[in-house]
C-alpha cells in the first residue's frame, strides 16, 4: 500500500464527515434513528473507497456518487424539490473544489472514459481541508421557514450547477487549457455556485415574508371580526340586563289579561332583537382558534351552510399561531368553497380535539363530487395562490414540521380530511 492509497483511507474519513455536515445544513431533520444514518455513512465509506481502489475511469466515479449521495439523502426529511437540489449543491461543490485542487497541483485533464489516477497527496490533504472550511463557512445559513418556491425558481436555481458541473467535466476531459485558464475557470464556477446558494436563501426569505405579511393581515382581521362580535355580545347583555325588568313587567301584564297572542307577540319581538347580533361559534379563550372559526362560521351560515361545531381543547397550544392560520384557513376556506356550489345539502361538520399532546383536526364537508387532486395530493387551481390564501401544499408541510399526518378519504357525496399534529 503506497503513500497516496493510505492517505485517501484517513482523508475519506473527513470527507465523509464533510458530507453528513452539509447533509444536516441541506436536506433537513434526520428520519430515520442514528443507527441507520451511521450505517449508511459507514456504507458509503467503504463502497467509495472500494471505487477509489478498483475504479479509475472519472465518468463512473461521478455517477456513482451521485447516486450514494441520492441514496444518503432519504436518511432526512426533505421533500422531492429539496433533496435535488441538496445532492446537486452539495455535489457540485465539493467536486468543483476538487477539481481547483487537481488543476492547482497540475491535474488539467481528465479524460472521462479513460483510466485517471490521482496520485498527489498535498491535493488529497487540500481538498479534505477545504471541504471542512466550506461547512464552517456554510453553516451560518439560518434556518429557512417552511414555504413552497414556484417551480420556476427552483428549476432554474437547480440547473445552473448542473450545467456548471457539465460545463467543467467537458473542459476537463477535453484538456486544452492551460493550468492558469483551468484554475480561473473553475475558480469561476465555484463563486457562481456559491451565489446560487445564496440566491436560493434570498428567494426563500422573500417567499417567507411575503407569507408572513398575508397571515399577519388574516390574523388582524380575524381579530377584528372576533372584537366586533364580543362587543355586540356584550352591547345585547347590557341591554338585557338593563330591560329585563322592564320586559318582564310587558309580558307578565299581556298574561294577566290574558292576551296570549299580544305576550307571544312581544317575545317574538325581543327573540328577533337578540337574533340580530351575530353568534360566537367558539368560546374556547384561544384568540387565534375562536377568531378564525367565528368569522368563517359566520361566512358560512350566511350562504346556508349547516354547520356541526365540536371543539375541546386548552386556552393554550404549543402551536405556532402562523402555522394554525395557514392549517384552519386552508381547510376551512376549502370546505366553504366546496359547499357553496350545492344548491343543497351543503354540510360541514369540524372538529378540533386536543388529547395527550395531540391536536386532532376534522373537517368534513358535501361537494359536487369533482376533486382537484392530482397524484393523490390535493392543490389549488387559483391563478394567484397568494393572494387568495396559502395553498394546502403549505398545510402539508406545516404537518410534516410538527411530524404529523393528514389523511384524506372521499366518496360521492362527502369529502374528509383529518390533520394530526404532534404539539
Amino acid at each position: 500500500m503506497n503513500s497516496v492509497e493510505i492517505i485517501f483511507i484517513f482523508s475519506n474519513i473527513i470527507n465523509t464527515y464533510v458530507i453528513f455536515r452539509l447533509m444536516h445544513l441541506f436536506a433537513g431533520e434526520r428520519k430515520y434513528s442514528k443507527n441507520i444514518e451511521i450505517i449508511s455513512y459507514l456504507a458509503y465509506y467503504l463502497v467509495s473507497a472500494v471505487c477509489f481502489y478498483l475504479i479509475h475511469i472519472p465518468i463512473i466515479m461521478l455517477i456513482g456518487n451521485l447516486i450514494l449521495f441520492f441514496a444518503i439523502s432519504f436518511n432526512y426529511s426533505a421533500t422531492g424539490k429539496e433533496r435535488i437540489l441538496a445532492v446537486v449543491s452539495i455535489y457540485c461543490i465539493l467536486f468543483i473544489i476538487e477539481m481547483l485542487v487537481a488543476a492547482i497541483t497540475g491535474y488539467i485533464h481528465f479524460p472521462m472514459n479513460s483510466q485517471v489516477e490521482y496520485t498527489s497527496v498535498m491535493g488529497l490533504v487540500t481538498n479534505q481541508i477545504l471541504g471542512l472550511v466550506v461547512v464552517n463557512f456554510l453553516r451560518v445559513r439560518k434556518k429557512q421557514k417552511i414555504v413552497s418556491i414556484p417551480a420556476v425558481y427552483w428549476f432554474c436555481i437547480v440547473i445552473i450547477p448542473l450545467f456548471s458541473l457539465y460545463f467543467l467535466v467537458t473542459i476537463l476531459d477535453v484538456g486544452n487549457l492551460n493550468k492558469i485558464n483551468t484554475i480561473i475557470l473553475i475558480s469561476f464556477l465555484l463563486v457562481i455556485n456559491f451565489s446560487i446558494l445564496f440566491l436560493y436563501d434570498f428567494i426563500v426569505n422573500i417567499m417567507s415574508e411575503r407569507t408572513s405579511n398575508l397571515l399577519l393581515e388574516q390574523q388582524n382581521k380575524y381579530y377584528a371580526r372576533q372584537i366586533d362580535i364580543m362587543e355586540a355580545a356584550m352591547k345585547l347583555n347590557n341591554f338585557i340586563q338593563h330591560d329585563l325588568n322592564n320586559h318582564l313587567i310587558s309580558v307578565e301584564s299581556y298574561l294577566r289579561m290574558q292576551d296570549i297572542s299580544s305576550a307571544l307577540e312581544y317575545i317574538g319581538k325581543m327573540k328577533k332583537y337578540n337574533g340580530g347580533t351575530e353568534e360566537i361559534y367558539s368560546k374556547t379563550g384561544n384568540s387565534v382558534i375562536d377568531s378564525i372559526l367565528n368569522l368563517k362560521l359566520h361566512e358560512a351560515t350566511i350562504d346556508d351552510i349547516q354547520v356541526e361545531l365540536k371543539v375541546q381543547i386548552p386556552e393554550q397550544l404549543g402551536i405556532d399561531s402562523f402555522d394554525l392560520t395557514i392549517i384552519l384557513c386552508n381547510l376551512l376556506d376549502n370546505a366553504i368553497e366546496a359547499t357553496q356550489k350545492l344548491n343543497s345539502e351543503k354540510e360541514i361538520n369540524i372538529s378540533l380535539i386536543y388529547d395527550r399532546r395531540r391536536l386532532i383536526i376534522s373537517v368534513e364537508n358535501t361537494y359536487a363530487g369533482k376533486l382537484k387532486m392530482k397524484k393523490e395530493q390535493l392543490f389549488t387551481s387559483k391563478e394567484d395562490e397568494y393572494s387568495h390564501g396559502i395553498g394546502l401544499k403549505n398545510v402539508g408541510m406545516v404537518v410534516e414540521k410538527y411530524k404529523g399526518t393528514v389523511d384524506i378519504s372521499y366518496d360521492n357525496a362527502w369529502f374528509k380530511i383529518y390533520v394530526m399534529l404532534y404539539i
